[in-house]
């Protein structure tokens, strides 16, 4: 059973992002489904990296697209990202006495926060997308 399952409710309405947003939602259900793999510590760490990246590459796409719109916003998108960033970085250090329980929990429930709540309010600004 995946850990979070894309809904109709996640879209935004921007065929792109949404898009970018179902792929972050897929790494999420693979790093989880590897909990229960031979030498799963290894291979969700690896898995995690990888989804930590490709959000990296995903918010930088996100915030062009709202530097062209002049999205008022702009700067505390910004810093919501640089959070979760710095956040999952502290999560997954070496040395860190986190579950992966406590490490799912908090990317299920910011990704469905930040998805429904911050970017949400990019779709008036993309009408045509």
């Amino acid at each position: 059973m995946p850990l979070l399952e894309w809904t109709d409710r996640l879209s935004i309405g921007i065929k792109g992002i949404d898009e970018q947003h179902k792929t972050l939602v897929n790494m999420i259900n693979k790093a989880y489904e590897a909990t229960s793999w031979p030498d799963s510590r290894k291979e969700c760490a690896r898995l995690l990296e990888r989804m930590r990246d490709y959000a990296m590459e995903h918010f930088t796409a996100e915030e062009y697209l709202m530097k062209g719109v002049d999205y008022p916003d702009l700067e505390a998108h910004k810093a919501e990202h640089q959070l979760f960033i710095d956040q999952l970085l502290s999560l997954t250090a070496d040395g860190e006495e986190v579950t992966p329980e406590e490490i799912f929990a908090f990317l299920r429930e910011w990704l469905v926060t930040h998805i429904m709540g911050t970017d949400a309010k990019l779709s008036p600004y993309f009408k045509d997308s």
